[in-house]
């Protein structure tokens, strides 16, 4: 669900540069960096098979 509310952020702000943006994003930013660690561990394991 996360990553639906970033992605409806960048979305519906992608052409606003402002300080309401700025804020919003940084409310985000957490839970985003945080799932985005958790993929790096499984997503390693795919590369690796594949290689």
């Amino acid at each position: 669900m996360r990553w639906l509310a970033h992605r409806a952020n960048r979305n519906s702000k992608a052409h606003d540069d402002g300080e309401g943006f700025a804020n919003d994003t940084l409310k985000l930013l957490h839970d985003c960096l945080y799932d985005l660690r958790a993929l790096v561990g499984p997503l390693q394991s795919v590369l690796d098979a594949v290689a």
